[in-house]
């Protein structure tokens, strides 16, 4: 007896531990997976910030201090000025131009964001560098940005060099030059390296894209140009852009409401309010274009759930807008109704605005609140346009939060926009537009109506 219940002790042993092996491999799996996610999450979070800083202030921020200790006085609070270093910020040079770039911190308190979206998912601090003359509004900013973004092998990731106004970078599991939860340096710069490049003192950096091709998850980046380029060369603006509308039912929840909209809103009223300013400020672009191959749709969902049955419904409708003054009487007839047959209007309204240019892609923005539930999945339909018509991109600005709809911009190549406040989401139809934001472009008078208008 003593042996047998000995025996069974030992089969028990061994089986706890086999147990506890294998939940910790399972446990180790999925935070493989979910870091990278959060580290994307917060680096997208903090770009749509610093997007919305500038329509409002005209400037970027300058960095905060890399190594304040957390709940000090300095955390999260932006530099005075971004001409010189100063403890916990670094000044370096673009490779070429020679022109300042402040290197430091997220400066979530001056940006008014929670203190968590500035670290990554390894508890490590998010690296914001900036080009220094886009930190004051009173700068004439006649040239590009200062900083380069390369791949592995040293190429310029963008059409030109040292075009990048700022870019943010999650160091993940790589540790040299990155700083800790409390700003403390965690492994010194080796600038021999790969990953020394975005800690050696200069003004050239890594895309995220070198990081994944080693099997790191760390250096995800993100990017953004000049926004005066898209206000001075008319090449900058899509050719053809299609605007597409989520009429479904879910639109008539409540949301956020608008500056000029007080009282009672819905998603519906709020992507109305900035669809028509957004529309109108094309327009006006366009009028100043030569470009008579120049085209601009809008449509809500036409109740079919076949691609073929959206497009005869969007030729029958003639979702072209061709002048400023047809936006209302195009857009005001949209009614929040029925589900959501996303995947089909999204296809549909690519084969109206068709494929463009590797130079200039045509584009498709699509407001939309939730997962697409009748007819072709998203994805589906964006793994067709991308082999289709790879030079259209699919931008999504979300104001629900669906996890799907970032896919579908991911693979289009297009932009991804989480937001459902007024400012916010118009400054995102702007920046998919090549709009300029209204400090720089001289936004145009619009009378809002009545949405549901037949």
């Amino acid at each position: 007896m003593r042996g047998n219940t000995l025996f069974q002790i030992l089969l028990f042993i061994l089986f706890a531990g086999l147990m506890m092996v294998g939940i910790t491999k399972m446990a180790d799996l999925y935070f493989k997976i979910e870091k990278p996610e959060i580290t994307e999450n917060n680096l997208d979070s903090a770009y749509n910030a610093l997007l919305a800083y500038y329509a409002k202030n005209g400037e970027y921020p300058c960095p905060a201090p890399i190594n304040a200790s957390v709940d000090t006085k300095g955390f999260g609070v932006s530099a005075a000025a971004c001409i010189s270093p100063s403890a916990g910020i670094q000044i370096v040079k673009g490779a070429k131009s020679k022109d300042p770039i402040a290197v430091g911190a997220l400066p979530t308190r001056t940006l008014g964001i929670p203190d968590g979206w500035g670290f990554d998912s390894y508890s490590k601090r998010l690296l914001y560098v900036v080009t220094a003359a886009y930190t004051d509004a009173n700068d004439a900013l006649e040239n590009a940005g200062a900083i380069d973004l390369v791949d592995r092998n040293g190429n310029a990731v963008t059409n030109d060099e040292e075009s990048i106004i700022f870019t943010l970078i999650g160091y993940g599991e790589e540790n040299q030059g990155a700083y800790s939860f409390d700003g403390v340096l965690v492994e010194p710069c080796d600038p021999s390296s790969f990953f020394g490049e975005n800690c050696d003192g200069d003004g050239v950096f890594t895309h995220s894209a070198s990081a994944i091709d080693i099997g790191k998850e760390a250096y995800v980046s993100k990017i953004r140009y000049k926004v005066e380029d898209a206000c001075k060369m008319q090449k900058n603006i899509p050719r053809k852009a299609g605007f597409l509308l989520d009429t479904s039912g879910s639109m008539r929840k409540s949301s956020h409401c608008p500056p000029e909209g007080p009282g009672k809103c819905t998603r519906m009223k709020l992507a109305l309010w900035a669809l028509h300013r957004t529309m109108a400020a094309r327009m006006q672009q366009l009028g100043g274009s030569s470009d008579d191959d120049a085209f601009t749709g809008f449509s809500g969902f036409t109740g079919s759930s076949s691609t073929s049955g959206a497009l005869a419904k969007m030729k029958s409708r003639n979702v072209e807008i061709k002048e400023e003054g047809d936006v209302a009487k195009q857009i005001y007839k949209s009614c929040p109704k029925g589900m959501t047959p996303l995947g089909v209007h999204i296809e549909a309204m690519a084969k109206m605005v068709t494929d463009g240019d590797k130079d200039r892609p045509n584009v498709i923005t699509v407001i939309s609140d939730g997962f697409s539930n009748r007819g072709t999945d998203p994805v589906t339909v964006a793994k067709r346009i991308k082999k289709d018509m790879p030079n259209l991109k699919v931008n999504i600005v979300d104001v629900h939060g669906t996890p799907s709809l970032k896919q579908v911009a991911k693979i289009t190549g297009g932009e991804y926009f989480r937001t459902n406040k007024p400012d916010e989401l118009l400054d995102a139809l702007y920046v998919t537009m090549g709009v300029c934001p209204e400090k720089q472009f001289s936004a145009p008078k619009v009378k809002d109506e009545t949405h549901c208008q037949k």
